[in-house]
């Protein structure tokens, strides 16, 4: 069975830096349309096609994030019309939902991970982010509603704390648990 990975969290917890720590361990191949509004960067072990990072590449912002917003339906027509790779990774809020993840979770063997950070404030004023606080807060709030109904629905899930380690340190420990799924 394929394995998924999937980081939430609120901005500024270093979602997109832990997956892309994550992802090291890949070749990075181009960018596909993997159907209609839904795109990802292909991943290769050796020569061999091994899995899908989700999301588009962009400067100022990129990942599930910079995919249209009306992505859902697509990505959950993906998962659940084609043949999954051996991994399928992602973060963000675009597709952090119950719907897409519910369908990714019956397809594959899904680890769902909160990503928290108590210095979140801090780096995204490091990064220059202009973000309301209102959005943050909503986020942040939308990231533990969805982390509890995938606890309640008996998903595998972890909370990673990514104040004091690296990017790598928090990755190591993710692809401790995904490997024994």
């Amino acid at each position: 069975m394929s394995k998924s990975l999937y980081l939430i969290g609120e901005p500024g917890v270093g979602k997109s830096t832990v997956l892309s720590a994550f992802c090291a361990n890949y070749l990075l191949g181009v960018e596909q349309q993997l159907l209609a509004k839904l795109w990802g960067d292909e991943l290769f072990v050796e020569d061999k096609l091994f899995g899908y990072r989700l999301g588009r590449t962009r400067e100022s912002f990129s990942g599930t994030d910079a995919l249209a917003m009306s992505v859902n339906p697509d990505a959950v027509q993906w998962v659940n019309t084609y043949p999954l790779p051996q991994i399928v990774v992602g973060e963000g809020a675009r597709l952090a939902n119950k719907k897409f993840l519910t369908a990714l979770n019956d397809k594959t063997s899904l680890l769902l991970v909160l990503v928290v950070a108590n210095n979140a404030a801090e780096r995204r004023l490091d990064r220059g982010s202009n973000q309301n606080p209102s959005w943050i807060k909503g986020r942040a709030t939308a990231s533990l509603n969805l982390f509890e109904v995938a606890l309640e629905l008996g998903w595998t899930t972890m909370v990673v704390d990514n104040s004091e380690q690296t990017p790598e340190e928090s990755a190591a420990v993710i692809r401790g648990v995904l490997e024994r799924l």
